[in-house]
């Protein structure tokens, strides 16, 4: 899907075992953090083996962390 150029957002499970590939730095206070990920375990990897961008941020106004 994302390479025919869709793209799409979800929430990752808790679960989920990635590892970060790079980091990019923001300028937004409420963005923790701004990642590309690839899913590193063998069923990720088959049902997505392309990198993903990960972002982590700090909801205002109720205080959550969503990613």
């Amino acid at each position: 899907m994302t390479n025919q150029g869709n793209w799409f957002v979800g929430r990752m499970k808790i679960s989920a075992v990635h590892e970060v590939i790079e980091t990019w730095e923001t300028t937004e206070d409420f963005i923790l953090e701004d990642q590309i990920i690839r899913l590193s375990s063998d069923q990720g990897w088959k049902a997505c083996p392309t990198d993903l961008r990960r972002v982590r941020i700090h909801h205002e106004e109720d205080g959550k962390v969503l990613a």
